[in-house]
């Protein structure tokens, strides 16, 4: 008995122990004796929960302000917490000797579940004048308020490669000075797809004369003087996605597209009542523009790919649907009646918290009458409009009929329990 609790209790040990490790806390690692790192506010408190641990696993309460030796080379102090920099009241790290920080910034404010989305001013001036920081924390987060990265590694002037910044639509001052002054800082990578001048406010151009930019070959730098700076354009791969089984889905791009796969059409939306009228698309899907696309039944369950957009813009005047964004978690908008394509031909009134990225989405608060749990599709060409599809052959289908779902068998007509409509 003694030796199954002794198992037993070593078994949540080591389940604890790998929960521990799969969090990449933020860390600093001394590459020189006796250095030292502390952690506080600047001018005016900044109230937060901040923890340290030496070892990633147990943690202890850390005193804002207080210096943390690192005699050793190779010594490491990790650090947690709920740090929520403001305009107004923000703390920063201070370190002596020569120090390199790894992990997820994230984990300072988020603790054991660090988040993707990073508030304005929330790490504004965190390593300002750090000259000891020779390597940058990771910067993963993608969903970036304004000035949420300002000032952040002002003049560290150790730094020769800045973290990866993979946010494609970060606010227009998110990166504003965050390397100015780093002069010997010479290899940036980013994610930024929408506005080059982005590159500018970041100050690297400014602080270094040559180096190595990377960025998403679809992200138009011309025009922008990014001085002697080598730019590589890294090809970028326009997220793909798979119709439903009746031939379906929604889509909403990250950049101007133009449809691949060929018989799918792209589709903008009207909302009258409880009916969808669904209006062809014209020329390239404009970036973040929701649409449905439609391929047939004989698209089923099929891959469609895009490319770079060509010809004229679509016109999307109008247009119901709404697109999620880039990110896996997209909050669905509260206190609103939201519509989502089901896995047939149906938009059904969604109950969920999340949305996928890439995807679209119909808000209608009109009152849907109560047996209608979807809303009924119309396509204005009446080309590929299932309501005018019917059939004298054998094959069973699903369809729409005064916005509810019914299946065609043999010509004739039954509800989803089986009973023939007449």
């Amino acid at each position: 008995m003694k030796k199954t609790i002794c198992l037993i209790a070593m078994l949540w040990m080591t389940i604890g122990l790998t929960f521990a490790q799969g969090v990449d806390y933020l860390c600093f690692t001394a590459e020189e004796e006796w250095s030292q790192i502390r952690f506080g506010p600047v001018y005016r408190d900044c109230p937060c929960n901040i923890e340290t641990s030496t070892d990633g696993t147990t943690w202890t309460p850390y005193t804002l302000g207080e210096g943390i030796v690192l005699a050793n080379v190779g010594d490491k102090v990790y650090f947690r917490g709920d740090y929520k920099g403001t305009k107004d009241a923000h703390c920063e790290f201070n370190i002596e000797g020569k120090i390199a920080a790894s992990g997820n910034i994230m984990t300072l404010c988020d603790g054991d579940n660090p988040g993707n989305e990073v508030a304005e001013y929330a790490f504004q001036n965190l390593f300002y004048w750090k000259t000891g920081l020779t390597k940058a924390p990771k910067l993963p987060a993608t969903k970036l308020g304004d000035h949420c990265y300002g000032n952040m590694f002002y003049k560290c002037t150790s730094l020769t490669e800045a973290p990866e910044l993979p946010a494609k639509r970060p606010a227009q001052n998110s990166y504003q000075n965050m390397f100015e002054m780093c002069n010997k800082l010479n290899y940036v990578k980013v994610g930024l797809i929408n506005d080059a001048y982005i590159l500018k406010v970041m100050g690297f151009t400014n602080s270094h004369e040559d180096g190595t930019l990377v960025y998403p070959s679809i992200l138009n730098v011309s025009g922008i003087n990014l001085g002697d700076w080598k730019l590589v354009a890294e090809e970028y791969t326009y997220p793909s996605v798979t119709l439903n089984p009746a031939g379906f889905a929604t889509y909403s791009p990250d950049a101007n597209c133009s449809i691949s796969t060929e018989g799918v059409k792209a589709y903008k939306a009207a909302i009258e009542g409880e009916t969808i009228t669904l209006t062809p698309l014209e020329g390239y899907i404009p970036a973040g523009t929701g649409v449905l696309l439609y391929g047939g039944k004989a698209a089923a369950n099929a891959s469609v790919t895009f490319a770079a957009a060509t010809g004229d813009k679509a016109d999307v005047t109008g247009n119901a649907f709404k697109p999620t964004t880039t990110e896996e978690a997209d909050v669905v908008p509260m206190e609103a009646k939201v519509w989502v394509l089901g896995a047939g031909s149906e938009f059904l009134q969604y109950t969920g918290t999340t949305f996928k990225m890439n995807r679209a989405y119909l808000v209608h608060e009109a009152p849907v009458t109560s047996s209608a749990r979807n809303m009924r599709m119309v396509f204005a060409d009446d080309v590929s409009s299932i309501e005018n599809i019917e059939t004298a052959t054998n094959e069973t289908r699903k369809a729409l009929e005064n916005g509810r779902i019914v299946i065609i068998k043999n010509g004739e007509k039954y509800n989803t329990k089986g009973q023939l409509i007449k």
